[in-house]
């Protein structure tokens, strides 16, 4: 498999304590650099919880890296203060003696050089810890990114101008280099795995088993692979949801301020309900009714002008990790994207 040597290399990093982590409870620690719509979700809730007690995904894990009084010590106790609750689960053997942090936002912060900060000070935290990043081919990236974006956040952009959007405003979402190139500067190749989002496609079990072995040795976990957050792609799906974020959305949010009048609380909920209705309720119904609708497409315009900016990204990551991204699909510079 490529990238096989990637995962092997990984695993045999041997990581004994540096001096200042001689107070951490851990033996290993597991950084989990997500990218949105990456399975990010789906290790969350569904594998990490089952490898070790010790898990934390809290959202304020990126400020509290920014933070003017950062300190190390400080930023490991918030971590152990913050860890996620667990249910009642069969843990392997050694999983409380394991640590694993998982966000989104340490790969995907608006600039390279905040990027650089956060990786910086994850070292200063956890010098020994092994470093995971999942990246994800960019074309298809940028039609899920649309289409979850539309839904979740309801946009009412064609595809067009959110690509345009997206690589004026957010580009770290799709040029993987960036966080690739921080962490390797300050963890070491040989500390950071870069596993494409492909490998999970190809060949699922191996991947989760792969995964659960940098946390705990020879884990032998069984997950439900049914999966999580459900993007829905198809164009006509789409076109429905723009309709229902351009007329019913700003009717139905006009009722939150009086909500709020007679229950803060209660109007908080209605918001939130209002905020998930398009990805549980809407989206789905439409994917129900548009069995037929293919998904959305990058036009031959935007495929032109993003093009060689992807392919000069993978080409970084190539170079410093020797993984072969055009063999999973990826515009580099030896072999450009299928239209």
């Amino acid at each position: 498999m490529v990238g096989e040597s990637n995962l092997d290399k990984l695993r045999a990093v041997h990581s004994p304590h540096h001096d200042a982590s001689d107070l951490e409870p851990y033996d290993d620690v597991l950084i989990h650099v997500g990218k949105h719509k990456a399975a990010s979700s789906f290790l969350q809730l569904k594998l990490f919880p089952r490898l070790t007690p010790n898990l934390c995904t809290d959202l304020a894990i990126p400020k509290r890296l920014l933070a003017d009084d950062f300190a190390p010590d400080s930023f490991r106790n918030f971590v152990n203060d913050h860890l996620d609750k667990q249910v009642e689960v069969e843990y392997p053997e050694g999983a409380d003696r394991q640590l694993i942090i998982s966000r989104e936002a340490l790969s995907t912060r608006t600039t390279p050089e905040v990027l650089d900060t956060m990786a910086r000070r994850l070292k200063q935290s956890y010098p020994d810890a092994r470093i995971l990043i999942l990246i994800r081919e960019q074309f298809d990236l940028i039609v899920t990114l649309y289409a979850w974006a539309t839904c979740k956040q309801h946009l009412r952009f064609t595809f067009q101008q959110y690509a345009r959007w997206v690589m004026a405003e957010r580009p770290q979402l799709l040029l993987h280099h960036h966080a690739v190139e921080a962490y390797v500067r300050h963890f070491g190749l040989e500390q950071v795995s870069v596993i494409p989002f492909e490998q999970i496609r190809n060949g699922s079990d191996r991947f989760f088993r792969d995964v659960s072995q940098l946390v705990v040795a020879d884990a032998d976990i069984e997950i439900s692979k049914d999966r999580v957050n459900v993007t829905y792609k198809k164009e006509s799906v789409i076109k429905a949801v723009i309709v229902v974020n351009t007329v019913l959305m700003p009717f139905l949010y006009m009722f939150i301020p009086l909500i709020r009048l007679v229950n803060n609380r209660l109007g908080d909920k209605y918001r939130q309900v209002l905020k998930t209705a398009n990805r549980k309720y809407v989206a789905p119904l439409f994917d129900r009714i548009f069995v037929k609708s293919s998904d959305v497409q990058v036009d031959s315009r935007t495929r032109a002008e993003l093009e060689p900016i992807f392919s000069r990204s993978n080409a970084v990551i190539e170079d410093l990790t020797k993984l072969n991204l055009a063999a999973y699909g990826y515009p580099t510079d030896n072999r450009p994207s299928s239209e």
